[in-house]
């Protein structure tokens, strides 16, 4: 499966070439309307996608109203879009910006009044939400509680040409490669030196706490908060010949110029297994439940593994079997087991998990990775959902 597009939000989202996304959003369908997508983004719970006819369609969390992105509102013409955790942004042809929903403790809509006029880029992050203006200087509006609106070119944003609103901070690519960045630097996300490699970049995007940066080689650098592994960009996991980046909340996703995709997360952070389904490799093993259940106390899976190679010679790799909570999609419980085969053998393993307090809907979700670090699948992922068979 080719990847597209990427692009970075609460958590970041990928197109095919038919217009439709790849991953990251389980209800952003066609039968949702995500079809003939230029591209897609993500919050927290609600995904949005730009059509070719320049309209937008969005799914999910509408609780603080980010999910109103039709014509009525305003949402028309619209060349470009951002979502934050409750928000939606999006840029028209005529250079305004129009947003629906809110941004955490925000108290200003990017309106002309401040500044949002001939703007050529957006983004948003939990606090503010930026603007890159035709001449190349910044304006921003929000809370600006770490200072991450102070984008003025007194601090450097004059001659910019991308930028990227990261959780409390917000980055800026300058025309010679270098890049610019104020607010938080509680974990060094800021510090986007030359020292830091930071020269030569081509594209930038910024996360919780950290900053990544793309540079002209096709090599990633980045900075700052790397708990969850996501500032471990380098040739050896992976990133290299990458021409697009993009994050999420705490990992990293480059796409490959053969249209592939490598990551950089740590494997108990619960959104990576979508890179099980989507990076372009062969995938040998098959996945197969054999027995599923569950009681008032545990549930209880047996997977079987079947080596189908055809390569004649063993393959290793781990087997993950994770228990998802539905209605946050997020991981609760993961258990994994080395698995080495050789071809045309079989193993079987069984899980047990605790039964979670609630009336919560969870699925069970299995995947093998050749190596935790660039997220190699050798398996296609396998989803059961314990709902739709039994009754909580």
């Amino acid at each position: 499966m080719d990847i597209t597009d990427i692009t970075s939000g609460y958590s970041f989202m990928a197109l095919k070439a038919d217009g439709t996304v790849a991953f990251g959003y389980d209800a952003a369908t066609k039968e949702n309307g995500f079809m003939n997508l230029v591209t897609a983004v993500r919050g927290e719970k609600h995904a949005v996608g730009l059509r070719q006819d320049d309209t937008l369609v969005a799914v999910g969390d509408n609780s603080y109203g980010q999910c109103d992105v039709s014509v009525e509102n305003g949402f028309y013409n619209v060349k470009a879009i951002a979502a934050g955790p409750y928000n939606t942004v999006a840029l028209r042809e005529d250079g305004t910006v129009v947003e629906t929903g809110t941004k955490f403790m925000g108290k200003f809509y990017p309106t002309i009044d401040y500044g949002f006029e001939d703007i050529v880029a957006i983004s948003t992050g939990y606090y503010c939400t930026v603007g890159l203006k035709k001449d190349g200087t910044v304006v921003s509006v929000g809370y600006n509680r770490y200072g991450e609106c102070n984008t003025s070119a007194k601090n450097g944003f004059t001659d910019i040409i991308a930028i990227a609103a990261g959780y409390s901070h917000t980055v800026g690519l300058k025309k010679d490669g270098t890049v610019v960045a104020v607010g938080s630097n509680m974990y060094g996300e800021c510090n986007t030196t030359a020292a830091n490699g930071f020269t030569d970049i081509v594209a930038i995007a910024a996360g919780n706490g950290y900053t990544v940066g793309l540079k002209a080689d096709g090599t990633v650098v980045a900075v700052g908060n790397n708990t969850s592994g996501q500032c471990n960009t380098t040739a050896a996991n992976g990133f290299t010949d990458i021409v697009d980046i993009a994050v999420g909340l705490q990992d990293t996703i480059g796409r490959k110029r053969d249209g592939s995709v490598v990551f950089a997360t740590n494997k108990y952070y619960w959104n990576w297994p979508y890179g099980t389904e989507v990076v372009n490799v062969k995938t040998p093993f098959q996945i197969i439940f054999t027995s599923v259940s569950q009681n008032d106390v545990k549930i209880s899976a047996y997977v079987r593994v079947n080596n189908e190679s055809n390569y004649d010679e063993e393959i290793s790799g781990t087997l993950f079997v994770g228990l998802y909570d539905s209605s946050i999609n997020k991981l609760v419980a993961l258990q994994s087991c080395p698995v080495s085969l050789a071809d045309g053998q079989s193993y079987v393993e069984s899980f047990e998990f605790s039964k979670p307090d609630g009336q919560n809907k969870y699925y069970i979700k299995a995947y093998i990775l050749e190596n935790t670090t660039t997220l190699k699948p050798l398996g296609k992922s396998l989803r059961y959902n314990l709902y739709s068979h039994y009754s909580n």
